[in-house]
């Protein structure tokens, strides 16, 4: 069942005032775990990309659907950085840097640094790959 914030606020008022008892503590919990299954599928797609890129991309598809349910809008640019990261070590440079911008136009790279750096360092190589030197320099900077 798929609950947005009014209605889960409207169900918490209601069982608050016919006196019914809450069990925050198991959706806190719940929530919380899910949100730790994604940092661990985050971090287990990221080394498997080098040397499994195709197992890697099935497994992207489970991080976006977590992400999804979870309404988690950094997973969205994440997803597009691992997207761009598996195709890089296909040799897919040109596409490769597509994923990267798009991970650059989310709200997430606008309020992170250092997600942004790597994105644009990562285009950069793939530009030099190319023997794109202008647009690899623009990366760069």
């Amino acid at each position: 069942m798929d609950l947005n914030k009014t209605q889960i606020i409207t169900s918490l008022l209601r069982a608050v005032k016919s006196g019914r008892p809450l069990l925050l503590v198991l959706f806190f919990h719940h929530a919380g775990f899910s949100q730790k299954n994604l940092v661990h599928l985050y971090t287990e797609i990221k080394g498997l990309a080098p040397s499994d890129p195709e197992k890697a991309e099935k497994k992207i598809l489970t991080y976006i659907r977590m992400g999804t349910e979870l309404r988690n809008a950094e997973a969205a640019a994440r997803a597009d950085y691992l997207l761009g990261l598996t195709n890089y070590f296909k040799s897919r440079f040109y596409i490769s840097n597509k994923y990267y911008s798009n991970a650059l136009k989310s709200d997430y790279a606008q309020k992170n640094l250092e997600f942004r750096g790597i994105c644009h360092n990562n285009m950069g190589i793939n530009y030099e790959i190319q023997n794109m030197i202008p647009e690899s320099l623009d990366s760069y900077q």
